[in-house]
């Protein structure tokens, strides 16, 4: 469907690098922290809040 790699995104990107008969651990997994990173640094600094959202509507009354 897309035809340039520029154009890819970093999971279709990243699965494109798998090959029928070789398969580069060091660049899958590098590609693989860039993909996970984000949503690490966003649970973090917005933990504090989905715990207070949490709690706010286990309270009864």
């Amino acid at each position: 469907m897309i035809g340039y790699d520029a154009n890819k995104t970093v999971p279709l990107g990243l699965a494109s690098m798998i090959g029928a008969f070789d398969l580069r651990w060091g660049d899958v997994m590098a590609g693989s922290t860039l993909i996970a990173m984000p949503l690490f640094v966003a649970f973090t600094l917005l933990s504090r809040y989905f715990v207070q959202g949490l709690t706010a509507g286990a309270v009864k009354g």
